[in-house]
């Protein structure tokens, strides 16, 4: 009876020891990220190659990308204080493309005339719900432009700025109240460095959040100033190492003066009352 027992005990020692190692090695659903495909790798990576090109793009260009903003339209829609003019109502794609719209709108002027300069990502992520980052050229030599921009952003959400500090002061310089948006500063010596991080973060989203939710609308993009087209526009000019001559319009789209984009000549008004442009109207001879 004992070699028995002695047998079993053993018996069942070495049974509780497998089934606490398959335990141990079992998965757990929800935790860690999941493998990605090979599909969903190339995306990230060619994603992550066309923001690179967009910031040293945007650098060559004199628009550093000396802002970074992060709204959260969960923490705004269940805990925002919900002020009159928010956008909180729209669908999520139409409050997005108004948060954007409104930022190259009302964006201070600059010396160079620079045209709306950003980069952006959106996503559902288990803290920040559904959200949006943006790294964006924001003219910031004045106090009053970082209020500005927290002013527009307080307009746009609904929820008052908690703090504004000067520009370059510290790292996070606005917040609203609620924790829904804010405004950071790239303080960095090696400002394009640390831009190319950010971008980084940005275009590498999805892979950060793993089961999220489909985002409806499109989830990346970069602006017009500093995409694929307005490069190779840019590329003999800079090669040549001349700055192109840039006529942003009022929404930030960029337009080359190149000999296909050459400025016309200004009218001019006749004695009779037609507008012909100079070259057509006709001198008299002496």
């Amino acid at each position: 009876m004992i070699e028995l027992a002695t047998i079993d005990s053993t018996k069942l020692s070495a049974d509780q020891h497998n089934a606490q190692a398959v335990a141990r090695a079992r998965p757990i659903v929800g935790e860690g990220p999941r493998p990605q495909s090979r599909y969903q790798r190339r995306t990230v990576k060619a994603r992550d190659q066309r923001f690179t090109d967009a910031v040293a793009f945007a650098y060559r260009m004199d628009w550093p990308l000396n802002v970074g903003i992060t709204v959260s339209w969960s923490a705004l829609v269940a805990a925002g204080e919900h002020h009159d003019g928010h956008c909180l109502g729209r669908g999520e794609w139409e409050r997005d493309c108004y948060l954007r719209h409104e930022l190259a709108r009302c964006r201070p002027p600059s010396p160079n005339s620079s045209p709306f300069v950003a980069l952006w990502g959106r996503d559902v992520g288990r803290k920040l719900g559904s959200h949006i980052h943006l790294s964006l050229y924001w003219p910031a030599w004045s106090d009053r432009y970082i209020e500005k921009l927290s002013a527009l952003l307080e307009r746009m959400t609904g929820s008052s700025a908690d703090y504004v500090l000067p520009p370059y002061t510290q790292d996070t310089v606005a917040r609203s109240v609620c924790g829904g948006w804010q405004v950071d500063m790239n303080r960095r010596r090696d400002s394009m460095a640390s831009a190319l991080e950010w971008a980084r973060y940005i275009a590498e989203q999805d892979a950060k959040h793993p089961g999220s939710p489909e985002v409806k609308g499109k989830a990346f993009g970069i602006s017009q100033a500093i995409g694929k087209a307005a490069q190779e526009r840019a590329r003999g000019m800079l090669e040549c190492g001349k700055a192109p001559e840039v006529r942003p319009d009022r929404l930030g789209h960029s337009r080359f003066n190149s000999v296909r984009n050459r400025a016309r000549p200004e009218p001019t008004l006749k004695p009779s009352g037609l507008v012909l442009p100079s070259a057509q109207i006709k001198r008299p001879r002496s």
